[in-house]
């Protein structure tokens, strides 16, 4: 368990495998979540590089942090979840397993990088919310990208589909100055 205040430092890899509570800013560059669950709410103020395990409780990724959502053999979970982005979230081969009330609120680039799944309800109760404020781009693999049935994606910010498709199949809104671009060859599908 991590206290707000703690420090996480030098410029080697830190990996945690089992899990951490972690209370306050999570200030590091070379941040591994490989299994088990960060919980608490926390502050992403780095890269957090996710290959398995659960967040849970709240986290915000600032300006100019990254969280990468990527492969690496494990679950990749949202379980009651608040997250939200002012930095950039790429997100690569992993299926998202979402729900419990999970709310993402995108303030950043939301950078989808190849044909991934979203299911938001794997852990029963309520579905998951995604609201788009910013950016979320579909940018890589001309497969469909999924947001399933109980994702609802609520756009008032840019969504650009700049290769494949992207499926949203949860319903949502569009509001304010909400702006859907697609590239030639590319589809976005309600």
């Amino acid at each position: 368990a991590f206290a707000n205040g703690a420090a996480l430092q030098g410029g080697g890899n830190v990996v945690l495998a089992n899990g951490a509570a972690i209370n306050g800013v999570i200030a590091y560059t070379n941040l591994y979540l490989t299994g088990g669950t960060i919980s608490g709410t926390s502050v992403l103020e780095g890269t957090l590089n996710w290959s398995g395990g659960t967040l849970t409780g709240v986290m915000t990724v600032s300006n100019n942090s990254v969280l990468n959502i990527v492969a690496g053999g494990g679950v990749v979970s949202l379980n009651a979840l608040t997250l939200t982005n002012n930095g950039t979230v790429n997100w690569t081969n992993t299926t998202l397993y979402s729900g419990q009330g999970t709310q993402i609120y995108n303030y950043g680039l939301w950078n989808e990088q190849s044909d991934d799944y979203v299911q938001g309800a794997r852990y029963g109760g309520m579905g998951t919310i995604f609201d788009n404020f910013g950016t979320f781009l579909k940018s890589g693999n001309k497969g469909t990208t999924t947001l399933d049935a109980n994702t609802a994606f609520n756009n008032s910010g840019t969504v650009n589909v700049a290769s494949g498709t992207l499926a949203v199949n949860g319903g949502g809104t569009s509001s304010g100055s909400a702006i859907f671009s697609t590239a030639p060859g590319a589809s976005l599908d309600f």
